[in-house]
């Protein structure tokens, strides 16, 4: 491994930060990274299927209509209003925690 040197206040760009991120989305990948995960839950996938399967005339109670897909489709939202707004307060924490003071050690002390 070759030496390095280090100087103070000059930013190292080869080296990564120090941030914290504990946020799971973005902007970007919400909606497919919450629909990833809420149809990861086995119950969700369960009642995805059903309602496709209700949308077989042949086997279907409801006449070909997905009725199960109301309800789904609530939970769904549900559960991603709530993911927007645990996210939003992680993020919220992570940039409390991220522009806290801190003491640098130096050669004379902190």
């Amino acid at each position: 491994m070759p030496n390095r040197s280090i100087i103070t206040n000059v930013v190292d760009y080869e080296c990564c930060t120090n941030q914290i991120k504990t946020s799971k989305y973005t902007a970007w990948n919400f909606v497919p990274l919450n629909l990833y995960h809420q149809f990861s839950k086995v119950a969700n996938l369960y009642f995805l299927m059903i309602g496709v399967m209700q949308m077989i005339p042949e086997i279907s109670i409801s006449g070909g209509m997905p009725v199960i897909f109301m309800p789904l489709s609530l939970v769904i939202m549900v559960s991603a209003v709530k993911d927007v707004f645990e996210d939003l307060r992680r993020k919220k924490s992570d940039i409390e925690l991220n522009n806290m003071r801190t003491r640098v050690l130096t050669s004379q002390g902190f």
